[in-house]
């Protein structure tokens, strides 16, 4: 949709309409909702006194899978069905690498099936006490005193 930093959504009474916040904007767009399936119109509905909110850019005006485009991101890529829409993604995010390269696109993690996958947290399913590594540094996962959660933190040890 060419949204900068959605955040909250709601919709209007009638279901008509999808007001979306913006995080980094601060801003609200409004989505004119078309049928159902149909990728709807996006316009800024709202700029509060400060808003930097840009207005909605399409890598993908025209819909069309195979077509080049450039992303908000200004990485250059095919347009691809994505959900419903078509929208602008690399056409390659591991060019040249191995399952379990490094990778950065769309954000930091590793190659993995041709996609460039975040890193798990260095804790994630670990049990309170496990040894785990955090960069350089190994630790062991702690849980926070206050409350249990499924992912703990690594801390750092002195040994």
């Amino acid at each position: 949709m060419g949204l900068d930093s959605p955040n909250g959504v709601a919709f209007d009474g009638q279901g008509k309409r999808l007001y979306v916040t913006s995080f980094v904007g601060s801003g609200v767009y409004v989505i004119e909702l078309g049928e159902p399936g149909a990728l709807g119109r996006a316009s800024v509905f709202a700029r509060p006194n400060g808003s930097s909110l840009r207005e909605p850019l399409l890598a993908c005006p025209e819909q069309v899978v195979g077509s080049d485009c450039t992303s908000r991101s200004f990485t250059r890529g095919q347009c691809q069905t994505l959900a419903n829409v078509v929208d602008c993604a690399t056409a390659d995010p591991c060019p040249g690498l191995q399952e379990g390269d490094e990778c950065d696109y769309p954000i930091s993690g590793t190659c993995q099936g041709g996609l460039c996958l975040p890193r798990p947290a260095p804790c994630q399913g670990a049990s309170n006490g496990d040894l785990c590594l955090n960069g350089s540094y190994r630790g062991a996962c702690v849980a926070p005193a206050r409350e249990m959660r499924h992912t703990y933190p690594c801390r750092y040890s002195l040994t």
